[in-house]
């Protein structure tokens, strides 16, 4: 311990001695340590954090899987008879997967939030307190009116009223009293999302078993493991199909460990966060060189220190502790101001807003901060970085030749030096490389989603959401209200069309799909398959311009008294009915129940997302289906954000509540890039800091190289070498190891776009419209480096040349 100490204090001393390149050094460590502390914490919230629970290890996520879908939601009606007959559960609670953006009025307030879902069970599984009232009561599922609680961000945003238990809010126009609030401490039930308010479910709403809508969370009791739960509601999940076949048949209960991401998530997040921690730890790799070569240039300034104490005595074991000690304090001093520096933007991006015009501005709740885990980890990172920054100057300054430096002759084998200085810059170039062509693959990726065909024109469009139910109107005087407010948009000065229907395009995934059966061609072959939807009128694919291929649309013949029609995608009909007219074609929807008429075929587009394949989908009558809740969609002449205000204000006009605000066609494709563009940003950053490192890094590997060899450059400009074949011999060096790193860096960068495709739209394995920019500019980046680098050095006169030789 005596020694640790006296190898503390004197490097120290020696790191206060050369306190430029200490504090250097320490910056850079802190900057990338602080990326990769980010990185630790948000891969941490993530895919290892429990969700808010009291002992979450007890806790487990049931969903179910078919041979159709890997992760399937679970039935209201299963979710009972699961929490009913489960032997391995002390309790079993259910919540919807998704979140709704609702119209809140309370008091004085009168704004649009989040509203969340869960079973009345819900808070007494998790175990989670109250901090005022009450969480759900026993029953709250069973009543007509649906019992609220408030969120403690929401209770604070409306003056913390400590009396607000029992009061009222009305959501989307219907009245709920609240019950509680929730501990500041819990977020919500989706990740990441923040909830403003909870209900219970509305059980009278959830009785079709076809509705897999919910996700289960059970708690295991006591002495059961996950194993033997599992195995119990897989006998269960076969009671079911043989009770319910036409519903049950081929879904199984699935169990996972509870964690605050949702199942269908963990795989796609693991991979991405996986991806991002591996470009963190390049970052700082690429740091760890930099300040490698800063030791290694100290190492050389010091080696008559180190010659005169192992001539004393001092064993090279014992030198070497001794700069990996001094290595190691400037390590912890960037390890730990990197994890401040990581804490404190943290702490910031927990509560981060993001505004949307679709979903209006909602607060972050991903639980990313620091805590013990990731303090562990950058523990471990701390003492990584002092191997790989200490070691190779370590070795190389205990090295050498005592004899040979008392006698006068050189101390340390310049080649030796040399090569791991180039070495070591070959791996900046490298890492940084393969960083660049990360950004270039998110870019080209990015460039492919936006030129995706859509099937559909995504300009001049404007969406408002309409709820004639909670505006007070019958069925009957819905249907009417429809035909005004198509009669009332077209007289709008600049509209050229309208429409009604349940979805848009990319906002959602389809409607649920049906399990349908279609007879094909192919044999004759009864297939059933499940098919998303949409539920649109007849004007649906004028206005947005989707091409009608065959047939006709929806018309005033097509109602409730009629046999009910449908209009196809071409994807549907050439996959099941190939080289045939599909008009006229029938298929059986919900178990044969229902018999509908193919009428027409439409173009393909996307639906959901736009890097998903192509896929049947089938158009059902709005004038045979009625529904309450629709989004009038309008086509404008121009910009149609100048119509967004005049549409909403024709719908409130008619009586129609407008609870949430009218977004565009613009607004939507922003929405579906966010994730994209936001990975590009980080991506980006990452890249920037790591170009920035490679740069210092190289520029000081050419300026020592330079430095070191001034007297040889001093005979050269005495003996009348020209600048230029000077600046050309360093050129050339330096040229070598640039084009050895950057070669490296693309074998690499193929290397990942093989095993990383799947997260990129439409990337080849070798995607040459990125290795090619990516080689162009590092190799002149390092070429104007080592410009910069070398011209000090050897822009000098034959007098000043001469004092050097």
């Amino acid at each position: 311990m005596e020694t640790l100490i006296q190898d503390l204090r004197y490097g120290l001393r020696m790191l206060v001695k050369n306190w430029k390149l200490a504090s250097i050094a320490a910056f850079s460590l802190s900057v990338a340590m602080a990326v990769s502390v980010a990185g630790l914490s948000v891969f941490n919230g993530i895919m290892l954090r429990p969700p808010v629970a009291t002992a979450p290890d007890r806790l487990v996520t049931i969903y179910t899987a078919s041979p159709t879908s890997e992760f399937d939601g679970v039935s209201y009606p299963d979710y009972k008879y699961y929490r009913d007959s489960s032997h391995s559960f002390s309790a079993m609670a259910a919540f919807p997967n998704g979140i709704s953006l609702r119209h809140m009025t309370h008091g004085d307030r009168d704004e649009t939030g989040m509203v969340e879902a869960a079973s009345d069970n819900y808070f007494s599984v998790m175990g989670i307190r109250p901090l005022l009232g009450q969480l759900f009561a026993p029953g709250d599922d069973e009543k007509k009116t649906p019992a609220a609680v408030l969120s403690y961000s929401c209770w604070k945003r409306w003056g913390a009223d400590p009396e607000i238990v029992g009061k009222t809010v009305v959501v989307n126009g219907q009245a709920l009293v609240i019950e509680g609030v929730t501990p500041k401490d819990f977020n919500g039930v989706v990740f990441g999302f923040r909830a403003d308010i909870l209900t219970t479910l509305d059980s009278q709403a959830l009785t079709d078993r076809d509705a897999r809508l919910l996700t289960l969370i059970g708690r295991l009791s006591p002495g059961v493991s996950r194993q033997r739960a599992s195995a119990d509601m897989r006998a269960l999940s076969g009671q079911l199909a043989a009770a319910y076949p036409q519903a049950d048949k081929d879904h199984v209960a699935v169990l996972a460990p509870a964690t605050a991401l949702p199942p269908d998530w963990r795989s796609t997040a693991k991979l991405i966060s996986g991806v991002l921690m591996a470009i963190v730890l390049m970052v700082l790799l690429i740091a760890c060189a930099n300040v490698a070569n800063l030791l290694l240039g100290l190492a050389t300034g010091r080696r008559q220190e180190i010659l005169i104490r192992a001539a004393l005595g001092a064993a090279r074991r014992r030198l070497i502790r001794q700069l990996l000690t001094e290595s190691a304090i400037l390590c912890a001093v960037g390890g730990m101001g990197g994890f401040l520096l990581a804490s404190a933007a943290l702490a910031g991006f927990s509560q981060f807003k993001v505004p949307n015009s679709i979903v209006g501005t909602f607060t972050l709740a991903a639980n990313f901060r620091t805590n013990g885990t990731v303090l562990a980890m950058t523990l471990v990172l701390i003492l990584i970085s002092t191997l790989v920054t200490g070691l190779a100057p370590a070795l190389y300054a205990s090295s050498a030749n005592v004899a040979g430096a008392l006698s006068g002759e050189a101390v340390v084998c310049g080649t030796r030096k040399g090569v791991i200085r180039n070495a070591l810059v070959m791996i900046q170039v490298a890492l940084c490389t393969l960083v660049v062509v990360g950004v270039g693959l998110c870019l080209r990726s990015l460039h492919n989603l936006q030129n995706v065909h859509l099937g559909f024109s995504p300009q001049n469009l404007v969406a408002v959401m309409i709820d004639t139910q909670s505006s007070g109107f019958s069925e009957a005087q819905g249907l009417n209200l429809y035909g005004e407010l198509k009669q009332s948009a077209s007289q709008l000065y600049g509209v050229e069309a309208s429409s009604l229907a349940l979805e848009f395009p990319l906002i959602d995934d389809p409607w649920p799909p049906d399990e349908v059966n279609i007879e094909s061609v192919r044999g004759g072959l009864q297939q059933k398959v499940q098919i998303a939807g949409n539920i649109v009128d007849g004007s649906y694919f004028a206005t947005l311009g989707i091409p009608l291929l065959a047939g006709r649309t929806f018309d005033s013949s097509d109602s409730k008294n009629t046999p009910e029609v449908v209009v196809i995608n071409h994807n549907l009909a050439a996959r099941y009915w190939p080289g045939e007219n599909p008009i006229g074609r029938q298929m059986r929807i919900q178990n044969g129940n229902r018999v509908v008429t193919v009428v027409g075929v439409a173009g393909d587009g996307k639906y959901g997302s736009l890097d998903e394949p192509m896929h049947p989908v089938i158009y059902y009558a709005l004038s045979q289906h009625y529904l309450p809740q629709l989004l009038l969609i309008v086509h404008t002449q121009s910009n149609s954000r100048l119509w967004a205000q005049p549409v909403s204000q024709m719908v409130r006009n008619l009586g129609i509540r407008v609870d949430t605000p009218p977004f565009t066609s613009d607004d939507v494709m922003r929405f579906t890039l966010l994730v994209p563009l936001l990975t590009l940003r980080v991506v980006s950053g990452l890249g920037a800091l790591a170009l920035m490192l490679a740069i210092f890094g190289l520029y000081g590997a050419i300026f020592y190289s330079v430095n070191e060899r001034k007297k040889e450059i001093g005979i050269r400009v005495a003996l009348g070498a020209q600048p230029f074949r000077l600046v050309k011999l360093f050129l050339r060096q330096s040229g070598i190891i640039s084009a050895v790193g950057v070669s490296i860096g693309l074998l690499l960068g193929i290397a990942a776009t093989i095993l990383c495709r799947s997260q990129f739209y439409e990337i080849h394995a070798v995607e040459l419209h990125v290795l090619i920019p990516v080689a162009l500019a590092m190799t002149l980046i390092s070429t104007a480096i080592a410009f910069l680098a070398a011209w000090p050095w050897i822009k000098v006169s034959p007098l000043e040349a001469i004092r050097h030789t």
